[in-house]
């Protein structure tokens, strides 16, 4: 049995923690908040061990190192007030419940990461992929109907503590009037995209809270999620996939990393082959602040309403309430980058692809891969590799134009949320090149046609290096190759200015300058 008075002790809105050198319990505080048409009541100990029970089970996906348990408090004959090891015959008086978790390092805490300066690409790209694969396995999980009007709902949602009447309900910053007014438009502005959305079962049980203190990353790579469910559940839970990225990206945003925000969604988008989000992105990030924002505003005051010694404790959630209604309140900005697209051609092995991920990270635009595109045609999820030897429904006729259809379509969602974005394909054709270029002409902005070339000696020793990861003789990759050239058209019908030939035998970086030389870049207080 664990005495928790042995533990230190850190108390949030509606939790206690106490943290021990290996080990966390958490425990609920039994408070009754409503917000919109949900009532989270955890004023009795049936609902508060139903609570530990629910994100128990969401850790289990997301967090499985923790090995979240839930155990009960006793109270020893002895008055001492104890927890009961998991599985433990329980001697005494039950009178909570708490999440007994393996506590994980905090300097993998994704927050802690950021402010050390090792919250990497690469990271993001890890915890983009887990998120992307933890709503994979959700398809399904949650009901798309009426969408409008329960969004409707959520941005009205303001929580009341006690039982919910108007002598409970928080008086909210002036600010929020703003904010709300701002959704409510946009919501109906936008109904037909929110309708396709949950039509493309986009609606699925999520994390609902997601912040940076939320995620953990250790120096191998593997992510923990935890759950958060502090105080709404399945009002928050139940959700477009894109109100997670968008609240993580927002928090990034909030520690001034514009730049990390968006590779975050790139590479959610990316890895999720879901690029109809961007259209919604902004709309959902300033739901997702605000709904935060409003939360906190209630901890405040109830903090303050217990004691008047908690003052210090409820300024600290009133500013960062502001700054969540900070994040809101800018949602409908314009991009601080702009909107150019830039479409990365070359020969089969020219390493087009190689320097179209790497551009659109150092621009912070997403990347609409062909092969990407082409694999979800085929029915991968989450970006599964099947290479070109394995093609055999992508040369029939007419696939190869419904691929790049699908990936201009695609390109054109990114481009109407304001967002530059990087078209990575072959481009063997003329009319290829002259349909992107095209496309941005059609938004009103900047094209830029990069060629990616290489000396046919570089390109047969890349060849056989696919041929021995794909286990085929180093012919079949050189019959595509062959194929390729006899395709190919020059870029000639283009005008200088957009259009930039590489030789990829050079560095990466030399290569991402010479791209970059030719674009917008972020502002220097903004990055890291």
């Amino acid at each position: 049995m664990k005495v928790l008075d042995d533990f230190d002790r850190i108390e949030t809105g509606f939790a206690v923690l106490y943290l021990g050198d290996s080990i966390v319990y958490k425990l609920r505080k039994p408070a009754t908040v409503r917000a919109g048409s949900e009532t989270r009541d955890l004023s009795g100990i049936d609902a508060r061990h139903a609570a530990c029970k629910q994100e128990e089970a969401l850790n289990a996906v997301l967090a499985p190192d923790v090995e979240a348990q839930t155990v009960p408090v006793v109270r020893r004959p002895d008055s001492r007030i104890e927890v009961a090891p998991p599985g433990e015959r329980v001697e005494g008086e039950v009178i909570d419940w708490a999440l007994r978790m393996c506590r994980l390092p905090d300097s993998d805490r994704a927050d802690r990461r950021l402010a050390s300066g090792t919250l990497d690409d690469a990271r993001l790209e890890l915890v983009a992929h887990r998120l992307a694969t933890f709503h994979e396995h959700a398809r399904g999980s949650a009901s798309p109907a009426n969408p409008v009007e329960r969004l409707r709902g959520q941005i009205a949602l303001t929580p009341t503590s006690a039982n919910g009447s108007p002598e409970s309900r928080v008086p909210l910053p002036p600010e929020v009037s703003k904010i709300e007014r701002w959704q409510s438009d946009y919501l109906e502005r936008n109904r037909e995209q929110f309708a396709r959305r949950a039509k493309s079962d986009s609606i699925r049980h999520g994390h609902g809270e997601l912040g940076l203190d939320h995620v953990f990353v250790n120096d191998a790579g593997d992510v923990q999620v935890l759950a958060g469910l502090e105080m709404m559940g399945s009002e928050l839970r139940n959700a477009d996939v894109v109100a997670d990225v968008a609240l993580l990206s927002s928090d990034l945003a909030a520690h001034r990393r514009a730049d990390l925000a968006e590779r975050f969604v790139a590479a959610y988008a990316y890895a999720a082959n879901d690029f109809d989000l961007y259209p919604l992105l902004d709309f959902y990030a300033s739901l997702r602040a605000a709904q935060r924002g409003k939360l906190d505003w209630l901890t405040a005051e109830r903090h303050q309403a217990a004691s008047p010694n908690n003052a210090r404790a409820a300024e600290r959630y009133r500013e960062r309430a502001r700054a969540f209604f900070k994040l809101a309140l800018a949602a409908p900005r314009r991009p601080l980058l702009p909107p150019t697209v830039v479409a990365m051609g070359g020969q089969v092995a020219s390493g087009k692809s190689t320097v179209a991920k790497h551009i659109g990270k150092r621009i912070g635009a997403p990347v609409v891969s062909s092969d990407a595109t082409r694999d979800h045609l085929l029915g991968s999820r989450l970006n599964e590799d099947l290479h070109e030897v394995h093609w055999e429904r992508a040369y029939e006729d007419g696939f190869g134009e419904r691929v790049y259809g699908e990936v201009l379509r695609r390109a054109s969602e990114v481009l109407g949320s304001g967002r530059p974005v990087v078209i990575d394909g072959c481009f063997r054709s003329r009319e290829q090149r002259e349909r992107a270029r095209e496309l941005a002409q059609r938004f009103e902005h900047p094209f830029l046609f990069v060629e990616a070339s290489v000396s046919r000696e570089v390109q047969l020793a890349r060849l056989g290096e696919r041929a021995v990861r794909d286990a085929v003789g180093i012919e079949v990759w050189t019959d595509i190759a062959d194929e390729l050239r006899a395709q190919w058209q020059p870029a000639d019908h283009l005008p200088r200015d957009e259009h930039l030939r590489l030789d990829t035998a050079h560095p990466l970086d030399t290569n991402a300058d010479a791209i970059e030389a030719r674009l917008a870049t972020w502002p220097e207080d903004l990055v890291g």
